[in-house]
């Protein structure tokens, strides 16, 4: 491992030779490792990999940028120093073994099978103290701890804050709810009265023609690279971060700027920087937001 963090040309030089030599097996936690070394091997002679090719469930976030440099696009070097690492990690955790290794191998491989267990079970039991069935010592437990809550509670007397709740009442007054002040009663009529009658996105995309906002927001590799229609992608990434309500809810398939970008735009072009930069255009404009005259009324929907 220590010889192949050094470059990717190391990495494809002993990978194969890595995994050709050892045979890795796996328990449940480590299967998607195996299916990443597998992967990679199979498409070793591919110049251009996607998703569908190589298992991304091992990817974490701090590696996504890396590996998925833009969408249903794998990178073949990050991806492999990724797996690398899963790998490592993986051995350590002994959810990923070694055959016939003494460190590395199958960490089950030193539990008794059902037939020497069952033949030091007495043994075990009396170097523990324990008996043979578990009813008799959760008895003993169960008295135990019924005694120290009695004594407990002797122990406390009546005006004592938690001495209701220590004989099993637990008294909750109703309580009615405040009435709502004028002036907060006054501030939701002035809102509503000046809020736009359209939905969310639609004011977004509404605001973004008007002051450009959308112009903040860079890639973070690729200042000047722009994705076709990213205004749409990055108005329906603010409304699902801003309302939480995810970005399943506003993918459409029909539409490609709202298909299965979001993730990508959200991870490369939402920053703190770029939220400033955002805001600062839309500080500094002053359009028309609503051409009602002020005052008006909302229509009923």
């Amino acid at each position: 491992m220590r010889a192949t963090s050094s470059s990717p040309g190391a990495v494809r030089r002993y990978l194969p030779l890595l995994l050709d030599t050892l045979d890795f097996y796996a328990a449940d936690a480590g299967e998607p490792i195996l299916d990443a070394l597998d992967a990679l091997q199979r498409t070793a002679r591919q110049r251009r990999l996607t998703p569908q090719e190589l298992p991304t469930e091992l990817i974490p976030r701090h590696w996504r940028p890396l590996v998925e440099p833009e969408p249903r696009r794998i990178d073949r070097a990050a991806y492999t120093m990724c797996a690398l690492e899963a790998l490592r990690d993986g051995l350590r955790r002994r959810d990923v073994y070694v055959a016939r290794s003494e460190r590395y191998g199958d960490p089950r491989a030193s539990l008794l099978d059902a037939p020497a267990r069952n033949a030091s079970r007495s043994d075990v039991y009396r170097s523990l103290s324990l008996p043979e069935t578990p009813e008799p010592f959760l008895e003993r437990l169960g008295a135990e701890l019924d005694a120290a809550y009695r004594r407990t509670l002797e122990g406390l007397h009546a005006e004592h804050p938690v001495h209701e709740l220590a004989t099993g009442r637990l008294p909750v007054e109703q309580f009615d709810a405040l009435p709502e002040p004028p002036s907060l009663l006054a501030l939701r009529d002035q809102v509503d009265r000046h809020l736009p009658d359209a939905d969310l996105p639609d004011l977004l995309l509404e605001i973004t023609a008007k002051t450009g906002f959308i112009d903040g927001f860079t890639h973070q590799h690729e200042p000047r690279a722009r994705l076709a229609d990213l205004q749409t992608s990055l108005c329906a990434v603010l409304v699902a971060q801003g309302c939480n309500v995810g970005y399943s809810a506003l993918v459409d398939e029909t539409i490609p700027a709202l298909e299965a970008r979001l993730k990508y735009v959200a991870r490369h072009y939402i920053r703190p920087e770029t939220l400033i930069a955002a805001n600062a255009r839309i500080s500094t404009t002053t359009p028309p937001w609503s051409s009602r005259p002020a005052g008006a009324e909302r229509s009923p929907r």
